[in-house]
């Protein structure tokens, strides 16, 4: 995927996650400022969609992220996740 590409792709997804959400970390101070927490049922569904999401990434495209953290977990209104900060990213020579 070229480099301009890869800018598009972080464009408009930065605009989706900045309009209908923010990152997870954003979202569990905001829980944490109203004395609330997640629950296991919430939990479950963001473990999953991040587990496939690196799997996708490290099986199908061979990139390791090398900086995942809940500030580049994107969470929009539905609880979708995608995973941010392509900038620190390495493809790996297998």
């Amino acid at each position: 995927m070229s480099q301009c590409l890869i800018l598009l792709f972080v464009c408009v997804f930065w605009f989706d996650c900045v309009n209908l959400g923010g990152s997870l970390f954003d979202y569990l101070s905001s829980l944490s400022s109203k004395g609330q927490r997640m629950s296991e049922e919430q939990i479950w569904p963001i473990f999953i969609q991040l587990s496939l999401a690196l799997c996708y990434m490290h099986c199908e495209k061979r990139v390791v992220h090398r900086d995942l953290t809940p500030q580049n977990i994107m969470i929009d209104h539905r609880k979708r996740i995608k995973i941010s900060k392509q900038s620190i990213t390495h493809q790996m020579d297998m």
